[in-house]
């Protein structure tokens, strides 16, 4: 139906004007940093994090994404990679922060770098507040001009506060056609 055609059409248009501005933003000051969110649980999230870092590394960005939803990590399986050791060990105090880029993982796509979830041990929440993150992602701005963050949805519980602090701007992601407002609190 033209209904149809015209939303996606308005969508991808939204997401090009997306793409555009996050563009210009790293030109004008690399070391930006985005966290991605939703509503619920949703693929499209992380799919979308790994599809706008792959497009900003083809045009010559240095991109790190990082797998922040320690609740449910799936990054790691849009590079058919192994996720035992990222983030989660780092929060721990598992090694260095200056061994911090032995665990970044490179992808088949020149400029483009991800940080998996890591084994999550702990409750996510609890590792999302650890002073180490702080340090983490001051450390990765120095190196990327733009990290990209997948974070944890919305109604688990304290997934992305303590992220959405450290980065630039936050985004919440969603599906139009299903959205409940009556559940969608600030």
């Amino acid at each position: 139906s033209s209904d149809v055609c015209s939303s996606d059409l308005f969508a991808i248009e939204r997401v090009q004007t997306l793409h555009q501005t996050l563009d210009l933003l790293i030109r004008r000051q690399p070391g930006r940093a985005f966290a991605f969110t939703s509503v619920h649980a949703q693929r499209s999230k992380t799919m979308f994090c790994a599809w706008l870092g792959s497009h900003l590394a083809l045009m010559g960005h240095r991109v790190l994404l990082i797998d922040a939803d320690l609740y449910q990590p799936d990054l790691h399986h849009q590079f058919a990679r192994k996720a035992h050791v990222g983030l989660a060990q780092i929060l721990l105090g598992d090694g260095t922060l200056g061994a911090l880029r032995d665990l970044f993982q490179t992808t088949t796509q020149d400029n483009l770098f991800f940080l998996p979830a890591g084994r999550i041990d702990l409750h996510p929440a609890a590792l999302l507040n650890s002073p180490r993150l702080a340090v983490m992602m001051e450390l990765c701005r120095r190196a990327y001009d733009v990290i990209l963050i997948n974070c944890t949805p919305l109604d688990q519980a304290g997934g992305t506060y303590p992220m959405s602090r450290l980065v630039d701007r936050t985004a919440l992601l969603t599906d139009a056609d299903h959205l409940e407002i009556g559940r969608a609190h600030v």
